[in-house]
């Protein structure tokens, strides 16, 4: 049955008692592995050496986790680090005698580049996998890891899983397939391909949570001297 729980019903499970708490984070634990998995078999190794630089994964990886549905994972996953630790993590991903993976690209976000400012990151760097997927260390602008997600513009983005823990910044939306975001702009590739990621797994995108009912206000419960 707990194979079949959303995320805060597992964590519920987990409150609850002993027994349902070593299920409930063996389920956890393993779906990180299977989630490492998708991108690299020694998924052991890599979480290690996030864990070491205090890396999160963020991105549709992350939304994957959350939602327990493979399905969503990307081709490409995406993880952030601070700049403190952003180098070293490269360092030991490329080093590693037991990944074998090469850096393939790094690219440097100047300050000009309004992309830079949009999503606080100064530098993304690549490594293919070896099985056609690849995973981008993006290193953020400030000393928290967390900024480039928190900041992304889309509430469906701003999850992430570590290797000791995970969070979701808007679960009310998230875990019910919806998301508040900015207007789409198809002159923004990244964005765009986002927004059809999500739509393509079932989300809708508005841009107030008054688009849904649950959250529209209603004239008959608040009069209108509530409202100065």
């Amino acid at each position: 049955m707990a194979d079949l729980c959303d995320i805060p019903t597992l964590l519920a499970m987990r409150a609850s008692c002993t027994t349902l708490n070593s299920h409930a984070s063996a389920i956890l634990n393993s779906e990180k592995i299977a989630l490492m998995e998708h991108y690299h078999e020694q998924q052991e190794v890599i979480w290690r050496h996030l864990d070491s630089a205090r890396a999160v994964v963020g991105g549709l990886a992350a939304l994957s986790f959350v939602l327990r549905e493979p399905r969503v994972l990307p081709e490409a996953m995406d993880v952030y680090v601070t700049p403190l630790q952003g180098e070293h993590l490269e360092q030991w991903l490329e080093e590693d005698e037991e990944l074998h993976m090469n850096l393939s690209t790094t690219v440097v976000w100047t300050t000009a580049n309004p992309e830079a400012g949009r999503r606080h990151i100064t530098r993304t760097t690549t490594f293919p996998t070896g099985n056609g997927r690849f995973i981008h260390i993006h290193t953020a602008t400030s000393h928290s890891a967390l900024e480039p997600i928190v900041s992304t513009g889309v509430t469906a983005l701003m999850n992430w899983v570590s290797a000791r823990a995970f969070g979701c910044a808007y679960p009310a939306l998230t875990l019910n397939r919806r998301a508040l975001a900015c207007r789409r702009d198809d002159s923004n590739r990244g964005l765009h391909a986002v927004y059809d990621a999500l739509e393509n797994n079932g989300f809708e995108i508005e841009q107030t949570a008054s688009a849904w009912s649950e959250w529209e206000l209603q004239d008959d419960t608040l009069g209108t001297e509530a409202l100065w």
